[in-house]
């Protein structure tokens, strides 16, 4: 593999997991929700099922709509918050302008180096993150299991 494929591939996974945290993020603003708003079983039932909508018009928003729900949940640090909106930001760096600008500075063959290690230290930041979304998301799906178990 050439380091240019290598770049291309590091730019699909960063996209991949951006995807992920979106995905994540959405599922938390639904269960956060669930969580907060039920009273009771039958609500929670309810709720859970329309989630699926509820997503569906999540996913169709941009993505800093999200990141202000987001705010609103109160499950996120301020900290992880203004990550969270630096992660947007890097994703749709690479989704729009990453290509245009390497290639018109046509120096993707020549610092290499450099975008391989830029590249892998946004997948951590991202991993790192998603990860962490992970985690918040599979508390809440235990807070709403332990709703429908009362």
């Amino acid at each position: 593999m050439t380091d240019k494929e290598l770049i291309f591939l590091k730019v699909g996974q960063i996209l991949n997991i951006s995807q992920a945290i979106e995905y994540n993020l959405h599922y938390i603003i639904i269960y956060d929700n669930i969580v907060k708003s039920c009273i009771n079983k039958e609500e929670v039932k309810q709720k859970l099922n329309t989630k699926n909508e509820y997503y569906e018009s999540l996913s169709k928003s941009p993505t800093g709509y999200s990141l202000d729900l987001a705010r609103k949940t109160n499950i996120f640090t301020e900290d992880f918050l203004t990550n969270l909106s630096k992660a947007i930001h890097m994703r749709n760096f690479y989704a729009h302008k990453f290509f245009k600008e390497s290639f018109e500075s046509n120096d993707l063959a020549t610092n290499s180096t450099k975008y391989i290690n830029n590249l892998d230290r946004d997948i951590k930041r991202l991993n790192d993150m998603n990860l962490e979304l992970g985690n918040d998301l599979k508390e809440l799906i235990n807070r709403i299991k332990i709703k429908l178990s009362n």
